[in-house]
Formats: C-alpha cells, structure tokens, sequence
C-alpha cells in the first residue's frame, strides 16, 4: 500500500484517538488513516494536541506547517530512530574538507543542469530563445574545487534556464525570480512548488542517517535544513517546472488562478489542484529502467549520498 502526503487546508486541530490521529476543527471531526500517511502537510492554522506528538513519533510521521502564502514556516520531526555516529561524523568530515564538499556541490550543479537541459529539449521548436538559451547552459563552466565559484556557476545556470519560462508559458510572463513577495504569478507557483518539493525531500532524508542541516551546495544556516535543499535542487526541473508547463500550457493555471488581495497567492480551489498535481507528479515514475517514483528516488539518492561521505563511491545525483 502506498503511502501518501496528507494537505490539510483548513483551520483546526489534530489530535489523538485511541490509536489513530484525528483532526477536527467546529464544521469537522475525521478520523485520518495513520497507517496511510507518509507525512502531513499543514496550510491552516493547525494545533497539535500533546498527544499526538508521540503516536506521530512512533510512527515516524513529520508536520510541515505553512503560511497563508504557501510558504514553510517549520517542521515537526520524529525524534531519530535512524541514528549513526559514524556517518553524521562523515557527513561533517566532508562539509568541512573543502576539496570533498566542492566535489559533490559540483556534481549536484552538474545534474541541475542536465536535467534543464531535459526540459528544455522538449520546447526547442517553440522559440529560438530556448535552443540559444541551451547553447548557453552547455558552455557554463562549473568549477570542481572551490564551493563559492561553483555556486556563482550555479546562479549563472539559473539566470540563463529562467530567461526560458516566458517562451515555454507565454500565460503567466516571467522575467526574473523574486520571493518574499513574488512579484508575479509565475513566482508565486514556483515558490510553492519548490517550497512542496523542499518539505517532501526532508521527509525522504528523515528516513535516512543523515543530518538535514549538514549540507554541502547551499550553506548551513539557522532555521532551514539545508541538506534538503541540495537534494531538491537538481529535482526542481523533473517534477516541479515540468509540471508548471503542463499546468499553464493546458490552461489549467491561469493568471484568473490567483488572487491579489495582500500579495499574490492561488485561489483555494487551484491551490487544491495545484496540491493534487504535485503528489501526482511526485509519485509518477522516474525514466529508466528503475520502476520507482521521484520521491523514492530522493531517498535512494539519499542513501547515494550516504556512501559518498563514507568514502565508498563518488555521489552521482540521478539525471535524465
């Protein structure tokens, strides 16, 4: 059976029944399928009862709480059951040997590119933009020995693959990348996306040993765990753009999708689909010869990482 990701959109309260998690607010008591969740996802004002906090330890099931514009605020961890001095010892080992860290930082741009590479491929015919735009991409060099050059690489990479956006979605213009606030439509989806990608990649590496905010591309910092945002980078094309295009070219996401009442933010009705789609997309298989998903293949890419900082293999992020 599998697992799923549980959104809860409304505002209330969760907590536990005999054996089970309920969640019940003044217009609803449901009894959740505990057994069925993979972790839970809260976009409401969410309470949670003491109670609960063990069964969902126990069960190791995490809690990302959101604001009302989509973005993490914090997420409720089980207490680690996977636990291992040896490799979180690694783990901080190779963060701090600069030759070790350059290494997989730069094979994580590498794999980021390649994969836009992926998605560009299949709009080449719409606009010359997007073939020179690609042209470009291929000839960025991406240092292999100094972290702070491979991330100034990494910028260049993304300044280029965004000047694509437009040509690929004429629907939703996108010129640049902005945040808190996005400054556009298109901002406002990828910010969600990315930030449902961010949350679901941290689910994955909890099943893992290693530490989420030891991390090796992105700097640790306080109150993020930033070794999801290593794993989720070279994904973002695969599952969260890809589905961004088919969305807006399908005309299911329009710029009528959203609101602009104190910033810009989906209506309810396409934030469930938006919702919707992206466990879909999460759970669709991977191309190759592997049958899994992409959320099983961040895990494995997880365990990849693993023996990386065990000295047992080079780190090979999955590309297509």
């Amino acid at each position: 059976m599998m697992k799923m990701s549980l959104y809860i959109q409304s505002n209330g309260i969760l907590s536990r029944k005999d054996s089970t998690v309920q969640f019940h607010n003044e217009d609803v008591k449901k009894a959740l399928p505990i057994a069925q969740i993979r972790d839970i996802h809260a976009f409401g004002k969410v309470s949670i009862r003491s109670g609960v906090i063990g069964l969902l330890s126990e069960k190791q099931i995490p809690v990302h709480f959101y604001n009302a514009f989509g973005r993490h605020i914090s997420s409720l961890i089980p207490k680690e059951d996977l636990i291992s001095g040896k490799v979180l010892v690694a783990q901080v080992k190779s963060h701090l040997d600069p030759v070790a860290r350059a290494e997989i930082a730069a094979s994580i741009v590498d794999a980021t590119r390649k994969n836009m590479l992926t998605i560009l491929s299949k709009h080449m015919q719409k606009d010359d933009t997007i073939r020179l735009a690609a042209d470009r991409l291929r000839d960025i060099h991406i240092p292999v020995t100094n972290v702070q050059q491979i991330m100034a690489a990494e910028a260049n990479i993304w300044k280029t693959y965004y000047t694509c956006f437009t040509p690929i979605a004429p629907s939703l213009p996108f010129d640049r990348r902005s945040f808190r606030p996005p400054l556009n439509e298109m901002n406002s989806l990828i910010s969600l996306l990315n930030t449902l990608l961010y949350t679901s990649t941290l689910s994955m590496i909890s099943q893992t040993y290693l530490n989420p905010t030891v991390s090796f591309l992105h700097d640790p910092m306080n109150r993020r765990y930033s070794l999801a945002l290593d794993l989720a980078e070279y994904f973002k094309p695969l599952v969260v753009h890809r589905l961004i295009f088919r969305l807006v070219n399908r005309k299911q996401i329009k710029s009528s999708s959203f609101t602009k009442q104190d910033g810009i933010k989906l209506k309810k009705k396409y934030f469930t689909n938006v919702l919707n789609a992206f466990q879909e997309e999460l759970n669709s298989l991977v191309k190759g010869k592997k049958k899994v998903s992409y959320r099983s293949q961040i895990k494995f890419d997880a365990h990849k990482l693993v023996k990386t900082i065990l000295g047992e293999k080079n780190f090979r992020p999955y590309t297509e």
